[in-house]
């Protein structure tokens, strides 16, 4: 969990990276679509620009709450540097978007610590689904997010249900939320939770609308949209956290208290130096339960 005193460790804003970003904050215009955070709010929501101030500030209009169709839409100004708006990219760059999430350390976030062949198990499920069932997966996925990915994040998103049935991970991740500092963000896909909406049949009207689901997720770290068939992290405010984020969250964590522990071992116990990395780096436990 970051505080405002220690904000100094946090490194300044890099430009744009393909591997680990979907939107901007560069020039924004007239009517472009945006994703903001208005007073009030816990969660990020979309809007549209209605202008644009001298004083670096713009105005945006939003409904308050993007499911209730008949709500009447409101205005708001934002400080430019708070307007996140997408970045139009060509499919190759899409592509490229999401090689690094690909490539994702799959052992050390979702498998929980499982041995070599459940590992290669895991692996060789993904493999066949990718090769032998491409129609299959195109017909579960959105359409964008399928020109993207190819089906990856539902292979993948299947054969770990699968593992998770045949034995059993040697530990699990907690993980306390950035933005609530004391809420426990749970582990989950989005699809599982768009269904858990579709549990109250009152709500069910605002979900869908002339064919399109109004449920749109974005991470709230690196501002990415957050597919149906991916895994994601969500507190109890409604944060949510994409599996590359918290993979990158789980490597800096564990380099920090290294070092940490090989500079101060001397001086801290271990307690300690958990406490601080927990400060800086945020709240991250790796519990074990093997039972051994």
């Amino acid at each position: 969990m970051f505080c405002c005193c220690c904000s100094f460790l946090r490194k300044p804003p890099k430009a744009f990276d393909p591997s680990n970003d979907g939107f901007s904050i560069g020039e924004l215009e007239l009517f472009d679509t945006v994703l903001i955070i208005p007073s009030g709010f816990t969660s990020s929501i979309s809007g549209t620009v209605v202008a644009i101030n001298d004083d670096e500030t713009c105005r945006v209009r939003f409904l308050p709450k993007e499911q209730e169709l008949n709500d009447e839409y409101k205005e708001e100004t934002f400080e430019i540097g708070f307007v996140m708006k997408p970045q139009n990219l060509k499919t190759s760059d899409a592509k490229k978007l999401y090689r690094k999430i690909e490539k994702l350390d799959i052992q050390e976030v979702l498998l929980g610590g499982r041995d070599k062949n459940e590992t290669e198990e895991f692996l060789s499920i993904c493999r066949v689904l990718l090769k032998r069932y491409q129609s299959v997966l195109m017909s579960h996925e959105e359409t964008e997010e399928y020109l993207v990915h190819q089906g990856t994040f539902t292979a993948r998103f299947i054969a770990y249900n699968v593992t998770e049935f045949l034995s059993a991970p040697k530990y699990r991740w907690k993980v306390k939320c950035m933005f609530c500092k004391d809420s426990v963000m749970s582990f989950e896909s989005v699809g599982q939770r768009k269904m858990a909406c579709f549990r109250n049949p009152s709500d069910c009207r605002g979900f869908y609308y002339m064919g399109l689901s109004a449920i749109t997720i974005y991470c709230d770290f690196c501002k990415r949209k957050i597919y149906q068939s991916e895994h994601q992290l969500r507190c109890g405010d409604m944060h949510d956290m994409c599996l590359n984020c918290f993979g990158d969250m789980i490597r800096e964590s564990q380099n920090f208290y290294a070092l940490l522990t090989d500079l101060m071992a001397g001086l801290l116990d271990r307690d300690c130096i958990f406490e601080i990395t927990c400060f800086v780096k945020g709240y991250i436990v790796k519990f074990d339960i093997s039972g051994k």
